[in-house]
């Protein structure tokens, strides 16, 4: 996980420094890395879904583009939603204690019902395009509501336990 690897390798020594805990710097630090995080994404999202689309193009002989464009669209933005959610989760709650083991019960409980209505997904079937429209702007607002959170409960909750 990311966060355990940012927290063990940087925060768990600059928590100490009261600058480190204002708004400026830990929004300044989850831009940062956010944006290395979806880079390492994209490279995931467009190969997986180059491998797709030669996969389906082989083996039916023909390739639907725009649902080929769509699938394309839905997988970055659930990379951008795991992307935030996961380092959302760390400002707001800081689930690591002084020792950089895990030990924040609500961050678990909530990471374990995202992951449950993620799997719940596969067995919905909705038009494909409809769905890709509806995780888009779930995304989207759970991106929103969650940067205005970040902002409010970070600088108060972000700190060693």
């Amino acid at each position: 996980m990311i966060t355990a690897s940012i927290f063990t390798n940087c925060d768990i020594n600059m928590l100490h420094y009261r600058y480190y805990r204002t708004r400026e710097t830990i929004f300044a630090s989850f831009k940062a890395r956010l944006k290395v995080v979806l880079q390492y994404n994209i490279v995931i999202t467009a190969i997986m879904s180059v491998s797709l689309i030669f996969a389906v193009r082989l083996i039916y002989g023909y390739m639907d583009w725009l649902n080929a464009a769509v699938f394309f669209a839905l997988l970055t933005v659930i990379g951008v939603f795991f992307a935030f959610n996961d380092l959302f989760l760390y400002y707001v709650i800081q689930p690591y204690d002084s020792a950089g083991k895990g030990k924040s019960i609500i961050y678990t409980i909530i990471n374990y019902a995202i992951y449950i209505v993620a799997w719940i997904n596969f067995s919905l079937r909705l038009d494909f395009i409809a769905y890709s429209i509806a995780v888009a702007i779930a995304t989207f607002l759970y991106f929103t509501i969650g940067t205005v959170l970040l902002l409010l409960l970070a600088p108060k909750r972000f700190k060693l336990r």
